[in-house]
C-alpha cells in the first residue's frame, strides 16, 4: 500500500537518511546524534528527541528537552538498554527482552501498553508517571536496533498531534536501513581505531579530503612531550594535502607516483613522516591515508634509569629495560646489552609497559611516554 507522503516528506525523509547514513560526516558521534535527532524530528513532525546509545559517556542525547530530562532517563534506562541490569521501573526489563526477542525495530506506547498489559489510564507505571508525561513524551515513537554492547534507541516525541496507534511505522520503517547501516559504520570505525591504537605506533589517519579524523593515544603522547607540537601538527596537515592527489589518481585507475614522505624540524626533534595509502572502508566509510610519526634524535633527550624509576615505579631493570626500547632496541639486542635471557627481557619488558599504561613496545610510544615525564 502506498504511503501518503507529499514532495515535501519525501524531502524530509531523505534528508532524515543522509544524516543516517553519514556519522563519519560529523566531527564527532556527539555532533552525529544530534544531527540524526533534528532530520528524524523534522522527517516526521516531532518536536523532541532522545538517542539513548550504549558506551556513550552521555547515554542519553537530548533534542528539544531540558538537560534534566537525560539524568531521568539515564537512571531508567542506561542498565537495561546495555544489558547489564535491571530499572526503577519493573515494567522496561520485560519490554525490552520483548523487543529483542520478537526482533521489533519500531515501536510506539500503544504497542507497550499491549505487550506488559497495562491501561495506560489507570496504570501509570514509574517511567510514564515520572519522565514521559512531565515532559510531554508520553506519545514516544522509537527506532530500536539491538547490538552487541546494548540496545539502540531513537525516541520521538512531542508531536503536534498525537499519533494514532501504529500510524507512523511504516514512515519509520523506511529509516530502519539507514539508521543500522550508520550504527554500522560506526562499529568499523571503532574496530579500526582500536586496531591502530593498540599497535601502539604514532599514526595520524586522514580521509581523502586531507581532514585529520583520528591520532593515536602514542601519537597524543608524543606531541605533548614536544612544546613544537602546533608545528608538528601544521606539517602533518600540509602532507596530508600532498597526498590528496594521489587518492584521486588511484581512484580514476591513473598512474600513481610513489607515495611521499616528509620531514618536520622541532628544537627537540626531526619527525618523518610516511603515509599509507587505505582502500574504502579501511578506515571509515571512504579513502584514507595513515600517516606514521618517526622522531629522530630524542635519545639524548631522555631522562636517566633514575628518574624514569621515580615517575613511573619501574624497578631498575625495567627502567634500563623501557630505555633501550626506546632507543630501538629489539628484545635479543637488549638481551646480549644487559647479559640476560630474552625470556628475562620479556618479562621486564611486559612489566614495564603495563606500569607505562601502554598497550605495545613501540619504540616511537615508549619514547613519547619517557620524554613526557622527564624530570631535571
Amino acid at each position: 500500500m502506498a504511503l501518503p507522503l507529499s514532495t515535501a516528506d519525501l524531502a524530509r525523509l531523505e534528508s532524515a537518511s543522509r544524516a543516517f547514513l553519514s556519522p563519519l560526516a560529523y566531527e564527532t558521534v556527539t555532533d552525529w546524534r544530534a544531527g540524526v535527532m533534528e532530520a528524524a524530528c523534522a522527517a516526521v513532525g516531532a518536536a523532541s528527541a532522545t538517542f539513548n546509545f550504549p558506551g556513550q559517556d552521555a547515554f542519553t542525547r537530548l533534542h528539544g528537552l531540558d538537560d534534566r530530562v537525560a539524568d531521568a532517563a539515564g537512571v531508567f534506562l542506561r542498565n537495561v538498554w546495555s544489558g547489564t541490569g535491571g530499572s526503577p521501573d519493573p515494567t522496561l526489563e520485560p519490554f525490552h527482552r520483548f523487543l529483542i526477542r520478537e526482533r521489533v525495530e519500531v515501536w510506539d506506547m500503544p504497542m507497550a501498553f499491549h505487550v506488559l498489559g497495562v491501561d495506560p489510564h489507570r496504570d501509570i507505571n514509574p517511567w510514564r508517571g515520572e519522565v514521559l508525561i512531565p515532559n510531554g513524551m508520553d506519545d514516544t515513537n522509537s527506532l530500536f536496533v539491538a547490538t552487541p554492547r546494548g540496545s539502540v534507541h531513537l525516541s520521538l516525541h512531542g508531536f503536534r498531534r498525537r499519533p494514532e496507534a501504529g500510524a507512523l511505522f511504516p514512515v519509520l520503517r523506511l529509516l530502519v536501513p539507514s539508521f543500522k547501516a550508520g550504527l554500522d559504520a560506526l562499529d568499523r570505525l571503532g574496530a579500526h581505531r582500536a586496531a591502530l591504537d593498540a599497535a601502539g605506533e604514532p599514526l595520524a589517519v586522514f580521509d581523502a579530503d586531507a581532514a585529520e579524523t583520528h591520532r593515536t593515544p602514542a601519537l597524543v603522547a608524543l606531541l605533548a612531550a614536544d612544546p613544537e607540537a602546533g608545528t608538528v601538527g601544521a606539517g602533518l596537515s600540509a602532507f596530508a594535502r600532498r597526498l590528496q592527489p594521489l587518492v584521486f589518481a588511484r581512484r580514476a585507475d591513473a598512474a600513481v607516483a610513489a607515495v611521499p614522505t616528509a620531514t618536520v624540524q622541532t628544537a627537540r626533534a626531526e619527525y618523518a613522516l610516511r603515509a599509507v595509502l587505505l582502500g574504502a572502508g579501511a578506515a571509515g566509510l571512504g579513502d584514507a591515508f595513515v600517516v606514521t610519526v618517526e622522531p629522530r634524535g630524542l635519545a639524548a633527550a631522555f631522562p636517566s634509569p633514575a628518574a624514569v624509576r621515580e615517575a613511573f615505579g619501574l624497578t631498575r631493570r625495567e627502567a634500563e629495560v623501557a630505555l633501550l626500547v626506546a632507543e630501538g632496541l629489539a628484545n635479543d639486542a637488549i638481551a646480549d646489552r644487559l647479559f640476560v635471557s630474552p625470556h628475562t627481557v620479556r618479562h621486564h619488558v611486559e612489566a614495564a609497559m603495563a606500569k607505562l599504561e601502554l598497550t605495545g613496545r613501540g619504540r616511537e610510544a615508549v619514547a613519547a611516554r619517557l620524554l613526557g615525564a622527564k624530570v631535571a
